[in-house]
């Protein structure tokens, strides 16, 4: 072949490769496009539609769990298990509250925020309803609570249920219309890229081999970034974290979102110091005890630990990390997965704060009884003593008999201060039971003669 025909030959496969690749450099853009859009659709159903549904679906429960409580309220005779219960009804208020303003934030269609609105109403309404069914019920008005529980709390009750059951389906459509859209856009952007792989294969043989070859490498890398999405995103709504033998992986959302920060990027780049107090809740340094529970894992297949988090803009966090070995593409892993289980610690605390508030008014009040009953026996005992000077003197009968009334009260009443000491003595566990001997009649007559004045003035 002459050296013109073989240039316009390689300059036709080099036209022809050159196209090729050109055509391949868009299936692979296409396709990289495409999982980029398919990641924000799914980035956004994830985190802002569940979230709502989420918010939904526990505000639900709250009122489920509320409603049995003012049941329990209702029926229980038991001030006590009644103060516990009410002290539960209202951290489960507290946390439909909160919820309730955080789902307010997140509405975005004018349907979202007109249904929102009606829930908003129902509550009004039902707030006041829901504490005279309480106030009724510790009062001790089980019937009147009864009554308005059933004609007007529990009826408020499933308007709020069916509102926020209103709410999940709005969420639900929500989803199902961005993964329709996604498939669509997917659905199309392959029907193109197919369009593309067979101009490619009828341009150049040679170049179609390479070209199923790239298509099919990126098939594999989407294939696996999707099942990485779906392990990461999908399967838990806690922080996952992947850790190797020289750092961080990856991490999804939550975790971003739990230490304060912007991107994967931003966290691979951090160390295990970085996350965590320098010194932890047992006093050991992070590193050690870090290091000692991920050798744990590694050799146990699995290890749980306490972990004081340290979020970008310093502040701390109690968590509870869950650690799992792992293979990932071939190599070992650790799969770390924590929850933030601040408002658990904050409620042990205000639980240990109100049972040490509770102890400490009780000693009060014991010290309290027990100091006025002292200063009460003082002048008790001159009372009696000056009651034992009056009976020595020349007295006649009736002189003696009243005298010795006014003693025997005196004791009388010297005896009752004694036993409001006994029950401070019982409050502090140090009651001592002692055998006295005494004559049945002579009490019968000690009685009698206490009473004999007022009912001489009586006739």
């Amino acid at each position: 072949m002459s050296a013109q025909p073989m240039r316009r030959l390689m300059l036709n496969i080099g036209l022809g490769f050159a196209l090729a690749m050109l055509l391949l450099l868009g299936v692979i853009v296409l396709a990289v496009s495409q999982m980029a859009d398919s990641n924000r659709q799914l980035d956004h159903v994830v985190t802002v539609n569940n979230v709502k549904s989420s918010l939904a679906s526990r505000m639900r429960d709250t009122l489920r769990d509320r409603a049995i409580i003012m049941h329990h309220i209702v029926v229980s005779i038991d001030p006590w298990e009644q103060d516990e219960l009410f002290q539960r009804f209202m951290e489960l208020g507290e946390r439909y509250a909160k919820d309730r303003v955080t789902l307010i934030e997140m509405q975005v269609s004018e349907e979202e925020k007109t249904l929102m609105a009606k829930v908003d109403e129902i509550t009004r309404v039902n707030q006041p309803v829901m504490f005279e069914v309480i106030s009724s019920a510790m009062e001790q008005n089980n019937y009147g609570a009864l009554t308005l529980l059933q004609q007007q709390a529990i009826p408020l009750q499933t308007r709020l249920v069916a509102a926020l059951d209103e709410m999940r389906r709005l969420q639900r459509e929500a989803n199902e219309e961005a993964l329709i859209k996604t498939y669509t856009a997917y659905s199309a952007t392959r029907n193109f890229i197919l369009f593309l792989g067979i101009v490619a294969a009828l341009l150049v043989a040679g170049v179609a081999l390479a070209v199923s070859r790239s298509v099919a490498v990126q098939t594999r890398l989407l294939a696996n970034e999707k099942l990485k999405f779906q392990t990461l995103f999908e399967s838990n709504s806690d922080a996952v974290v992947i850790l190797g033998d020289k750092g961080f992986i990856d991490c999804n959302p939550a975790t971003l979102q739990m230490f304060g920060l912007q991107g994967v990027d931003e966290f691979i780049g951090k160390n295990i110091a970085d996350l965590g107090a320098t010194l932890q809740s047992d006093g050991e340094p992070a590193i050690p005890y870090a290091m000692r529970h991920i050798e744990q894992a590694r050799k146990h297949g699995h290890a749980f630990m306490e972990w004081v988090g340290r979020r970008a803009d310093g502040s701390l966090f109690p968590s509870e990390i869950a650690l799992h070995a792992m293979q990932l593409e071939g190599r070992p892993v650790i799969q770390a997965i924590m929850r933030d289980i601040s408002e658990r610690k904050q409620a042990e605390a205000e639980l240990k704060a109100a049972r040490d508030a509770a102890l400490a008014a009780a000693r009060a009040k014991n010290e309290f009884i027990a100091n006025v009953s002292h200063e009460i026996r003082t002048p008790m005992h001159g009372i009696m003593g000056m009651a034992d000077l009056l009976m020595r003197e020349p007295l006649t009968g009736v002189q003696r008999e009243y005298a010795l009334t006014l003693r025997q009260s005196a004791q009388g009443l010297l005896a009752v201060i004694n036993d409001i000491l006994d029950f401070s003595k019982i409050e502090a566990g140090k009651l001592t039971v002692e055998n006295v001997a005494y004559v049945p009649a002579q009490v019968v007559q000690n009685v009698a003669d206490l009473y004999r004045p007022r009912i001489l003035e009586k006739s």
